[in-house]
This record gives structure tokens, sequence and C-alpha cells, in this order.
């Protein structure tokens, strides 16, 4: 799930600046990769070690508009 949220702030009449923040992976779920189907190494046969997705990034920004 990510998110995604804008504010505008009037500075004079034409002139106004943008925030924003956007989160990819807000809520920071793990989904595991495929597991090793190496059937030669008995122990780790069916089993996984690794994140299959990014973990959480947050990006700010500003933008003058005018």
């Amino acid at each position: 799930m990510d998110l995604s949220v804008k504010k505008q702030v009037a500075v004079w009449e034409r002139v106004n600046l943008e925030l924003s923040g956007v989160m990819f992976n807000a809520l920071n779920h793990l989904d595991f990769a495929n597991p090793s189907l190496n059937i030669s190494a008995p122990t780790s046969f069916g089993v996984t070690k690794t994140q299959g997705n990014s973990p959480r990034q947050i990006q700010m920004g500003m933008r003058a508009n005018f």
C-alpha cells in the first residue's frame, strides 16, 4: 500500500508552495521471496531467507509555483 499527501500554501497572490510526501510500502508488509528448490542441499530445500519486496521508503518534496 502506497500513500501520498500534498498541501499547497499561498505565499503571495501568484506564488505558492506545494509540499508533498510519498510513502512506498506504507504498512511495511513483508513479502518473502521464492524458496530455494535445490535438492542437493536438503537442509535448505524449501527455505527462504530473503525479502521479496522493498522495505518502506519515504520521499519528501517542496515545489514553488509562480
